[in-house]
C-alpha cells in the first residue's frame, strides 16, 4: 500500500490519496497541475510537508540505498550527463544484478545493440528503454514512470504496456504520468486528477469490455 497523507510542496497543496499493491493508477492533469512534482515527492527528491509511506515505512526516513530499492522512477527528463556505456549504466545502478540478469534485461527489452553505446549517445525513445531495464533490474515496490510514451514509437508503447502490466502482476504499484487518455484506458485501474496543485479526483477507471 502507498499512502499519501497532506502532501505539500511548491504547487502541491494537501494532497492526499493511497493505492493498494497490483494496480496501475495514472495521474493526470493540465501541464503545471503538479504531476511531476507528485511523483519526486514520493520518491523523496523533495523536502514535502506530510507523509508518504509505503507499507506503513515512511519515505523520508529511509536512506538514498534503501529508498531507490523500494521506489523508483523513470523521469521524463535526465538532467545529470550520465557518460557511461549502456551495460555499464545499468551495472552501476544495480551493482547487485548478475551478469545472466543484465543479459537478460538487454535482450528483453531490445537493448542489445545498445550495449557498448554511451548513454549520452541515445536518442530519447533508446533512454526510455534502457531506464525500463534499469527499473526492471531493481524491481522496487512502487514504479513511478514521467510521461513515458512521449518519445517511443508504437511498437515500443505496446511493449511497455506489457513491462507495466508484469510489473502490476508481480504485486507492484505503478504510478504513470501521461497526456495519453487512451494509453492509459487501456492500462489502469484507477485515476488520479490534479488541478493547480489540489487533488480533484481520485476514481476506479471503469475499462469498456
Amino acid at each position: 500500500m502507498l499512502e499519501v497523507e497532506n502532501l505539500t510542496y511548491g504547487i502541491l497543496k494537501g494532497v492526499s490519496f493511497a493505492v493498494k499493491h497490483c494496480t496501475v493508477a495514472g495521474i493526470v492533469g493540465e501541464n503545471g497541475a503538479g504531476k511531476t512534482t507528485l511523483l519526486k515527492c514520493i520518491a523523496g527528491m523533495h523536502p514535502f510537508k506530510g507523509s508518504v509511506r509505503i507499507e506503513g515505512v515512511c519515505v523520508k526516513v529511509l536512506p538514498l540505498k534503501e529508498r531507490i530499492k523500494i521506489v523508483n522512477c523513470v523521469p521524463q527528463e535526465i538532467n545529470k550527463k550520465i557518460d557511461l556505456s549502456v551495460r555499464r549504466f545499468l551495472e552501476v545502478s544495480v551493482p547487485d544484478s548478475s551478469e545472466e540478469k543484465i543479459e537478460k534485461v538487454l535482450e528483453e527489452f531490445e537493448i542489445r545493440k545498445l550495449a557498448e553505446r554511451r548513454f549520452e549517445s541515445l536518442s530519447g525513445g533508446e533512454k526510455i528503454k534502457v531506464l525500463l531495464a534499469r527499473l526492471f533490474l531493481i524491481s522496487p515496490k512502487v514504479c513511478m514512470l514521467d510521461d513515458p510514451t512521449s518519445f517511443l514509437d508504437l511498437e515500443t508503447t505496446e511493449k511497455l504496456k506489457e513491462f507495466l502490466i508484469e510489473m502490476k502482476n508481480c504485486g507492484r504499484i505503478v504510478l504513470i504520468v501521461s497526456h495519453d487518455i487512451k494509453f492509459l484506458e487501456q492500462i489502469c485501474d484507477v485515476l488520479i486528477g490534479l488541478k493547480q496543485g489540489s487533488l480533484i479526483f481520485h476514481k476506479t477507471f471503469k475499462k469498456e469490455v
